[in-house]
């Protein structure tokens, strides 16, 4: 046996193991339990969020928190049902102590996908007009025993960590990084 093949082969090797070590997306798994699907959510960021101009106040408000498209598959090679949910932290009383507590749980979507047919989902979360909070994005998939809609055989939770903040005086901002979670901010600039 030459050792040219042997080689090439521990070197494939190595850099499989290096590229599955490196995250890929900005969001951190949280939990997996039971019977589980893939899926992918973008690369940085995760979420977008919009704010509208207040022409001579130092703060521009936050108005719509979007959650850019996730792709999840199935956990069996039959279609089942999947479900999607996605839920709102704010940071609230006492401001800026990094403590994000839930305020909004959409409804959980639902549709059929498999090992191999993914379905595409979205989110979007409109502010309350007067607020003072900063906000993280949880991600939710469900997945059910095949023939149900309603029996779960397993769930994946985790979070967004990376946040790009349109329509600011100071332009475009991100907030987060892989494994340094941001946030939806309420002051940004000023």
């Amino acid at each position: 046996m030459s050792i040219r093949p042997l080689l090439g082969r521990v070197s494939l090797s190595l850099a499989l193991v290096a590229l599955l070590a490196v995250p890929t997306a900005a969001f951190e798994e949280k939990a997996s339990t039971g019977s589980v699907g893939s899926y992918e959510v973008p690369d940085a960021p995760g979420v977008v969020c919009s704010y509208e101009d207040n022409p001579g106040k130092a703060v521009d408000e936050l108005d719509v928190v979007r959650i850019k498209p996730v792709t999840v598959k199935g956990p069996k090679a039959q279609e089942t049902w999947v479900g999607f949910r996605y839920i709102l932290k704010a940071n609230t009383q006492p401001f800026a102590d990094g403590v994000f507590k839930t305020v909004y749980k959409s409804p959980i979507t639902k549709s059929k996908a498999s090992r191999s047919e993914a379905i595409k989902l979205k989110g979007k979360y409109i502010t309350k007009e007067v607020h003072r909070s900063d906000f993280q994005v949880q991600l939710v998939f469900i997945y059910y025993e095949p023939g149900s809609k309603t029996k779960v055989a397993g769930k994946t939770r985790g979070l967004v960590e990376v946040y790009r903040q349109l329509g600011l005086d100071a332009g475009v901002l991100e907030r987060g990084s892989i494994g340094d979670p941001g946030f939806c901010g309420r002051k940004v600039h000023g």
